[in-house]
């Protein structure tokens, strides 16, 4: 008894009529597009848990918060190098277009990753301190309150090798950046600002 291939199996690739490669692509993309429309009204996350009605969860916000940071500063940091190179009076006497390539080069790989690398370790010191003020508030709530008091003392703590004034410095200008972006963020997102 012979077994019937069904017709939604993809052909086998036949070099003979060199056509079974052909349809078997056709029939996998359609599986593909199926696949698709069906989850099209679906949102992934990248942690199982996904988003629950009060924001991210804390690895979701580490995740996101490093890594977007990490990226941010090596692209800030190539355009501050590359201003410094390209316009710097050094650069400018050096006597061969291959010497001020690698002037700027090195310029580049000394200055981005060094405002990624802090960066990154202010954004990961300020998702700590959030995370643990959000874990004590009852149903976790946030606000602007939480954010910038958790700003002000992660630039406090990061900068608590300096000394007291260094500190102070820190968790004012930090805290004081939270303070414009989540007033900015709550302002346009829902329309007014939540204080807590």
């Amino acid at each position: 008894m012979t077994q019937s291939s069904s017709s939604n199996t993809p052909e086998v690739y036949n070099p003979r009529n060199n056509t079974g490669l052909f349809n078997g692509l056709i029939a996998w993309n359609r599986r593909q597009d199926d696949e698709l429309n069906r989850k099209r009204d679906k949102i992934e996350y990248l942690f199982d848990d996904e988003y629950k009605s009060i924001g991210p969860t804390w690895g979701a916000r580490v995740c996101y918060g490093v890594g977007t940071t990490y990226i941010m500063g090596l692209g800030l940091g190539g355009v501050w190098a590359s201003m410094e190179a390209l316009f710097s009076g050094r650069s400018l006497a050096l006597p061969t277009t291959r010497l001020r390539l690698n002037h700027l080069l090195n310029t580049v790989s000394s200055r981005g990753p060094f405002l990624a690398n802090n960066g990154a370790c202010l954004a990961l010191l300020y998702n700590v301190v959030h995370g643990a003020i959000i874990h004590n508030q009852p149903n976790g709530e946030h606000g602007l309150l939480t954010a910038t008091v958790s700003a002000a003392v992660s630039g406090a703590l990061f900068r608590m090798s300096r000394g007291p004034r260094a500190m102070g410095q820190g968790a004012a200008v930090l805290g004081s950046a939270m303070l414009l972006y989540a007033s900015v963020r709550d302002y346009i997102r829902h329309g007014k600002i939540y204080i807590y």
